[in-house]
């Protein structure tokens, strides 16, 4: 199929899901709920927003400088706006972003063996994430809030959840440059 071919079934498909949720509810009453929002709160909402954007090129300036790639923190602003706007177009979202990321990076600096780099930055950003989300659900666990929901869940499930955590941790404690030397085009053998 080509390239435009697979991009209107995309949309054909994005269309009818589109038309089947707003036939499920009623636009004015969204409306009324939208109007009803104050404007405290969206400006509030739009501050948590900005916040954790800054917060998020702290963790990429951070990461890229520990791996020896330098980039100023007006361009990490730019690539995390840019990054956020990619995960919501793009068909593969999040991980089409991410590369997009990536590649803005690389030709960002000169440094050829930015790719393994900004690769393995990629990789600990993303343990990162995902450890601290288990944190929070541990923490909802433990406090309380979360056992009405732990006692709905199949009791192999907690341990399946631990076990990848720990496979993750373990994963983000291996010698990642290593693993991704031919990536890098070096190699450390």
């Amino acid at each position: 199929m080509s390239t435009t071919g697979f991009f209107l079934l995309k949309l054909t498909i994005s269309g009818v899901l589109l038309a089947i949720l707003f036939s499920l509810v009623d636009l004015r009453q969204i409306g009324s709920y939208i109007i009803q929002v104050s404007w405290q709160a969206l400006v509030m909402a739009a501050l948590c927003y900005l916040a954790a954007t800054l917060l998020s090129v702290v963790r990429w300036s951070l990461l890229l400088r520990a791996q020896g790639v330098r980039v100023s923190t007006a361009r990490l602003i730019s690539y995390n706006l840019s990054y956020t706007f990619y995960s919501i177009v793009l068909p593969a979202g999040k991980v089409a972003a991410e590369a997009v990321r990536v590649v803005q990076i690389v030709n960002d600096t000169n440094d050829p063996e930015a790719r393994g780099k900004v690769a393995v930055s990629t990789l600990v950003d993303r343990a990162l994430v995902v450890c601290s989300c288990a944190a929070v659900a541990i923490l909802f666990f433990i406090t309380g809030s979360g056992r009405e929901v732990l006692e709905t869940l199949p009791a192999w499930l907690p341990y399946a959840a631990a076990a990848a955590v720990i496979l993750i941790v373990l994963v983000a404690l291996l010698p990642l440059h290593a693993l991704l030397g031919r990536f890098s085009g070096r190699s450390d053998g």
